[in-house]
């Protein structure tokens, strides 16, 4: 089937047959994502970060700053890697830019579900947006977003 581009560089199928798809890849870790709604799905390999409250400032919303800063010590690096592949995983399955990282909220904390708090962006409101994520078992950490309101499940396998 021919590839059509949205004008945010995303690739769609041409001809509408009711799948969606989304893929990414890092550091030799690729992951692929197909289903009836929109999807989307990011991956990053955790590492320090020198400035992660500066990358927070300047990419996440007011609300995830201060929920960012309010997370215990121990766990900002994983709230950091969490909230970027959430986001990242949304705006990809929305066909949505990184301009709009701001203009929605998800839970930060890894030891709460994930799940989208607020939308502010009409790009991304309608049915909501289900999430999950976890790791490879190389350490990647992989987000999958999927719009509607459906509970996603991981099998044994991830």
């Amino acid at each position: 089937m021919p590839l059509e581009y949205l004008p945010s560089g995303k690739p769609v199928l041409a001809t509408d047959v009711g799948l969606h798809f989304n893929v990414t890849h890092t550091d030799g870790v690729a992951v692929l994502a197909a289903g009836r709604s929109r999807v989307g799905v990011d991956v990053e390999r955790p590492r320090p970060l020198a400035d992660a409250d500066g990358l927070v400032g300047r990419y996440f919303s007011a609300a995830e700053g201060a929920a960012f800063r309010a997370l215990p010590e121990r766990h900002r690096l994983a709230g950091f890697f969490r909230g970027w592949t959430c986001k990242e995983a949304v705006i990809k399955a929305a066909g949505a830019t990184v301009g709009c990282l701001a203009d929605f909220d998800v839970e930060l904390h890894p030891e709460l579900p994930p799940r989208v708090n607020a939308v502010r962006d009409p790009q991304l409101a309608g049915p909501g947006w289900s999430l999950v994520e976890w790791l490879t078992p190389d350490g990647a950490a992989v987000a999958l977003a999927v719009e509607g309101t459906a509970e996603l499940v991981l099998s044994a396998g991830c």
